[in-house]
């Protein structure tokens, strides 16, 4: 049993479909309880539980503990909570599913930026100028996140006559996931043309597209090591850049 200490409902999973979420896993080894405290409210952890038990039953050619839920049907804000709640957990399979979703819509939106700023709950202190879109655009794919923004979106604003009123997700996606390294997580699922769009969202969406395209086309392989074996980070400037996958850029059909 999980219960939702954000709410207090409980929901039911099987030991294996719990096992699909390292954090589930690992609480069941270190407890001999059969209810499982999580701090999570109840509609997210629905989604991804029946997530758990599809990736469960099909991990154990059962067949259908549960049908893969529709994700089409499900609101923009709602995919989000649940991409938390997977990241939160630990849920891989989960998280990744409900990425390619998020991601999908957003593909379907690459022809109106404005309308994947209302979505990602960008405001408009962060929006990109027009005359900086086409050298954005034209940048390598190589090219490395740079400096991070002075207020990267989700903060508070500086004045209270400064801020602008807010998009109608209400949150912006910073804050409904409820931390950066969940964004980025996320980001390694979206497709690459999909990213290069991003990067003309706003500054700090810039900036995270930028990191993950940088780090597809300098993939680990290509980092130096450092004195315990273990790769370089992402770089963030150009002159860290030591390596780069040709067989990439070429594939995809641009430097």
């Amino acid at each position: 049993t999980i219960r939702c200490t954000l709410d207090g409902e409980e929901i039911q999973l099987s030991r294996a479909a719990a096992s699909r979420a390292e954090v589930l896993r690992d609480m069941m080894e270190d407890t001999a309880s059969t209810v499982l405290l999580v701090e999570l409210r109840a509609p997210p952890m629905c989604l991804v539980a029946t997530m758990l038990k599809h990736h469960a039953a099909a991990a154990a050619g059962t067949g259908g503990e549960a049908t893969f839920p529709s994700l089409a049907d499900i609101a923009p804000e709602a995919l989000m909570d649940a991409m938390e709640a997977a990241h939160h957990l630990l849920a891989s399979e989960a998280f990744a599913a409900l990425a390619k979703e998020l991601f999908r819509r957003m593909e379907g939106r690459m022809d109106n930026v404005e309308a994947l700023r209302q979505m990602l709950g960008v405001r408009d202190e962060e929006v990109i100028a027009e005359a900086d879109i086409a050298s954005i655009l034209a940048e390598p794919l190589f090219e490395p996140e740079g400096e991070a923004p002075t207020s990267p979106e989700g903060s508070a604003p500086s004045s209270s006559t400064g801020a602008s009123a807010p998009p109608p997700l209400g949150r912006s996606m910073s804050i409904r996931f409820g931390s950066e390294d969940a964004i980025l997580a996320a980001l390694e699922h979206a497709p690459l043309v999909l990213l290069r769009t991003l990067k003309v969202v706003s500054s700090a969406w810039k900036l995270r597209a930028r990191r993950e395209l940088c780090s597809r086309a300098c993939p680990l392989a290509a980092r130096p090591l450092d004195a315990a074996g273990r790769p370089a980070p992402v770089p963030t400037r150009r002159e860290d850049i030591q390596g780069i996958d040709a067989e990439f850029l070429i594939r995809e059909g641009r430097p």
